[in-house]
């Protein structure tokens, strides 16, 4: 027999050069319990994953490497912080030092893989294999566009997704003043249905400031094939 699956499908309006075009996304409900599978390996965890892929954003890494950085850390609560900083020139970070968390930075690994199923939180630039990895996880995503870049070609898929609240599309200038913003007011919305206990966590515990990822769905392409091929299910 076959199983009627639920879906979903919405519009986003993005602009390629000079012309707008329209990208059909197609969502399967998810179930609590998917979205729970989603949250990281640790409820505890007070992990945040910096990433740049293999690009350089030496302009990040600034704010990356700042004491107002390492102070809006210390405020959410962050026990441990992951920069990874790729061929970029920033490559020391003393402003993070003596700080109430602990600290590894790196150029590459061979995997960003483990890194980030660890974290709560990725700030990442706008590469869309490393923002779709975050995304897929269940991670509370920051997506930091370079406006050096020319076109400023990121940001389409930034603000597409922050259009949908799966993320926060944001830049150098504004990443610090959304950081704190996004999590005070999650913490705000959750306090008054969360326990005396969860309260007492810190920001970046207390919850998730997104709307989930959709689960994957292996099924979906072969439906919107079909659906553009005029075959209908029997």
């Amino acid at each position: 027999s076959q199983h009627t699956r639920r879906q979903t499908y919405s519009t986003m309006s993005i602009q390629d050069g000079t012309r707008r075009r329209s990208v059909r996304l197609a969502h399967r409900h998810s179930s609590r319990t998917e979205a729970s599978q989603q949250q990281p390996e640790s409820a505890s965890s007070g992990v945040v994953l910096v990433t740049v892929g293999s690009t350089s954003f030496d302009s990040l890494m600034n704010i990356v490497d700042s004491k107002r950085f390492a102070d809006e850390m210390e405020q959410l609560g962050v026990s441990r912080l992951v920069v990874q900083y790729g061929r970029g020139e920033h490559t020391e970070f003393p402003a993070l030092r003596d700080r109430s968390f602990e600290v590894e930075s790196y150029a590459f690994k061979p995997s960003l893989g483990e890194d980030m199923r660890r974290a709560r939180l990725v700030i990442s630039h706008a590469g869309a294999g490393t923002v779709l990895e975050a995304l897929g996880l269940g991670r509370a995503l920051f997506v930091v566009v370079n406006r050096n870049l020319m076109h400023d070609h990121q940001s389409e898929l930034a603000d597409a997704l922050a259009a949908a609240h799966h993320c926060c599309a944001t830049d150098c200038e504004r990443l610090l003043s959304d950081l704190h913003s996004h999590f005070a007011d999650a913490a705000l919305e959750h306090s008054s249905s969360s326990s005396s206990s969860r309260a007492s966590l810190p920001l970046l515990l207390r919850g998730q400031p997104f709307a989930p990822w959709p689960a994957a769905d292996p099924h979906l392409f072969a439906g919107l094939l079909d659906e553009q091929m005029g075959f209908r299910d029997e």
